[in-house]
């Protein structure tokens, strides 16, 4: 008789138990909703500072974007402004992914559209400096003890004049590779990144002046392509890799180009989950 009831008793604190498990997993689910509901809305905020397709299209009718986030929102963004006569074009890597490296992106992106609206500057190399300076002290103003700043961006812009056929490139921690008939070219940004804190952190950002002719394509992004790991070895690209690629598929037009490199990430990464924002 002590026995059943026991087992009655261990039964009723097993389904207690039970049902308070279910309200713990659908307020677990209620609460994830709402965070999911929260990045979704980020990423239409986000999408607010991506360029215009036509905008886009009208400048540059032949290209490609491979944009792929990591998670719903991305740290990586692309910037496109016409000042007059010139065109001026980034590429940015924001530290982290997700919703930190979506912020980082807004917080980018805003800087641009200052500094090359308020001063009209279209020298790339003076809008990194600008930016790195801006961006500096906005985190030394929230920060305490002036610690070091460990967060900011890689970026690569472009200043280009299509009627003298010239682009002015300038980086942090990016490179731009120009493909003209037979010959590949790689213009390599200075060695610092815009915002955290490093060994050349004040070093002057330097410009390149390229003159291109009638057909040569040029390529701008981050490093997330060549970070993937995938393969049967589960190795990283490379990035000695990617230019490979882009170099082999160079007779191909732009949209076809994007095809492949999309085609050939989503065969690499294959049973591999996406490590970084790709762009």
């Amino acid at each position: 008789m002590e026995q059943n009831e026991e087992i009655l008793q261990q039964k009723e604190e097993i389904l207690a138990q039970t049902e308070k498990l279910g309200e713990t997993n659908k307020e677990l689910s209620k609460r994830n909703k709402q965070i999911l509901d929260s990045i979704v809305y980020a990423k239409r905020i986000q999408n607010t500072i991506i360029p215009d397709e036509k905008f886009f299209n009208s400048i540059f009718p032949k290209h490609f974007i491979y944009y792929k986030p990591r998670d719903i929102v991305s740290g990586d963004f692309y910037w496109l402004k016409r000042i007059e006569n010139k065109i001026l074009l980034a590429v940015s890597d924001c530290t982290g992914h997700g919703v930190p490296g979506a912020f980082m992106s807004i917080i980018g992106h805003n800087l641009l559209e200052q500094i090359s609206s308020t001063n009209l500057v279209c020298d790339p190399a003076e809008i990194l400096n600008l930016m790195r300076e801006l961006l500096t002290i906005k985190f030394l103003d929230q920060s305490d003890d002036n610690e070091d700043i460990e967060d900011g961006m890689d970026i690569a812009l472009c200043c280009i004049d299509k009627e003298k056929k010239q682009i002015v490139f300038s980086g942090a921690l990016q490179t731009l590779i120009q493909i003209s008939n037979n010959n590949i070219e790689e213009y390599v940004g200075n060695n610092c990144p815009i915002g955290k804190t490093h060994e050349k952190a004040y070093e002057t950002f330097i410009n390149y002046t390229i003159n291109y002719n009638e057909g040569d394509k040029f390529y701008l992004f981050s490093d997330g392509f060549a970070d993937q790991f995938g393969g049967s070895k589960s190795n990283k690209f490379y990035y000695n890799n990617f230019k490979k690629l882009l170099f082999d598929t160079k007779m191909h037009s732009m949209n076809k180009q994007g095809e492949i490199l999309s085609e050939t990430m989503k065969t690499w990464m294959y049973g591999h989950r996406q490590i970084d924002d790709i762009l």
